[in-house]
């Protein structure tokens, strides 16, 4: 989120301006997963990541694949709820805040961003619009399950033991 300070990181907090991610932007987010190698949600090359900016920060939404409902899974049960990124930055300032160094990011290259459960920025949120439209539900019911910590309801365990959404009746316990 722009403007918010990170938690410590190593002796030192982070802000980032709202025009940190312009150069990614203008060059069309080239590159940027959606988690690591190892646990590969998506990417934009193929498409299945994409990234917006909003007045509060970056947003993105990834079409999780199969092999990674265990990641569906977590975020539903609320066990990951935040969200994190790697980034190369190419212009920052050093200021001082509340006696601790403060890096300000004005200028980066967005690499990777991810959901978390420890993240640097605790504002940071797991975006709930991607998975209405996942389980062909309204973004309205997926906040409220959120709210009541029931976002499991419109998923059912399979016999091979991964989570599916319940299609055939999405909106129903």
């Amino acid at each position: 989120m722009f403007g918010v300070k990170s938690e410590p990181l190593g002796g030192f907090v982070e802000q980032v301006h709202r025009r940190a991610f312009n150069k990614s932007t203008a060059h069309g987010w080239p590159g940027v997963l959606a988690h690591s190698d190892d646990y590969l949600l998506g990417t934009t090359g193929a498409g299945t990541l994409r990234l917006n900016i909003d007045e509060r920060g970056l947003l993105y939404e990834v079409d999780v694949p199969e092999c990674r409902s265990d990641t569906l899974e977590m975020v539903s049960r609320g066990d990951i709820s935040k969200n994190s990124f790697a980034f190369q930055c190419f212009e920052d300032e050093w200021a001082y805040w509340n006696g601790q160094p403060l890096r300000k990011l004005f200028s980066r290259r967005l690499i990777d961003v991810a959901p978390v459960n420890m993240p640097a920025y605790l504002d940071s949120s797991v975006a709930r619009p991607s998975l209405a439209r996942f389980v062909d539900a309204p973004v309205e019911e997926i906040i409220g399950l959120h709210r009541r910590a029931e976002l499991r309801k419109p998923f059912t365990r399979t016999s091979d033991g991964w989570m599916r959404p319940n299609r055939r009746n999405p909106h129903q316990a």
